[in-house]
């Protein structure tokens, strides 16, 4: 991994001038990878579970009932079996979503399934894993997933499909749209717009073009849209 000298250098001078074993510390743990997780459509766990198995994949629950961290046997062949290639995968009877994803849902939704026809908004939805997941916990209500970027919402519509989620519509506006529609939604998802420093650990090069202008060029964004958020949610 590659990490730009900028954003060593500004993470050195404003949080650890004077711990300089913290630096090395935290630049390590941006190496380090997360367990994998995927998210099983609910009703479909044990039998979804019990096929996986079948191709060297193991899976063991975690804090968000219906997802689970993937592991695999000793005998494990990464070439021949890849998740994403799964019948189950590919017919929509799962997810491959982080447990951070799915757990802003999860909080949401208040850990249950609801059956309130509510009109709830995704401010930023593409690729749709988050989306998807709103669909599963609110099967009754009219979910409006909007994507601000245009080249992401044929991910977006693939997913939607794949996963069978038929109570979504989807919409192209900046997410400061939604200013103008005071008060509308029961529910809305921000997964705002970030720096992507979280994704090192895929080897990504996050902070190739790091500079602290992007990052407070984001953070006003970021402000932009929660304040559009505000404003659409319904009061109560």
């Amino acid at each position: 991994m590659t990490v730009n000298p900028r954003f060593i250098d500004y993470f050195r001078e404003t949080f650890f001038s004077d711990k300089p074993e913290e630096l090395v510390e935290f630049l390590s743990s941006l190496e380090k990878g997360i367990p994998r997780t995927i998210r099983i459509r609910p009703g479909k766990e044990q039998e979804v579970k019990t096929r996986i198995e079948k191709y060297g994949f193991t899976l063991e629950k975690t804090s968000i009932p219906n997802v689970f961290a993937l592991g695999r046997t000793e005998d494990f062949d990464p070439l021949e079996r890849r998740i994403g290639y799964t019948v189950d995968h590919l017919v929509g009877n799962f997810y491959i979503q982080e447990l951070a994803a799915a757990t802003s849902v999860h909080i949401l939704s208040e850990g249950k399934i609801h059956e309130d026809e509510f009109v709830i908004l995704d401010m930023a939805a593409s690729p749709g894993g988050k989306t998807t997941q709103l669909s599963e916990q609110y099967p009754n209500a009219f979910i409006i997933a909007n994507e601000p970027t245009r080249e992401r919402i044929p991910q977006l519509l693939q997913n939607l499909d794949r996963m069978g989620s038929t109570n979504i519509g989807v919409t192209l506006y900046p997410g400061q749209y939604f200013t103008k529609t005071p008060e509308t939604f029961d529910r809305i998802l921000l997964d705002a717009p970030c720096s992507g420093e979280g994704t090192l650990y895929k080897g990504t090069d996050a902070t190739k073009h790091w500079h602290i202008k992007n990052i407070k060029t984001i953070s006003r964004l970021q402000e932009k849209l929660i304040n559009a958020a505000i404003i659409a949610l319904k009061v109560g």
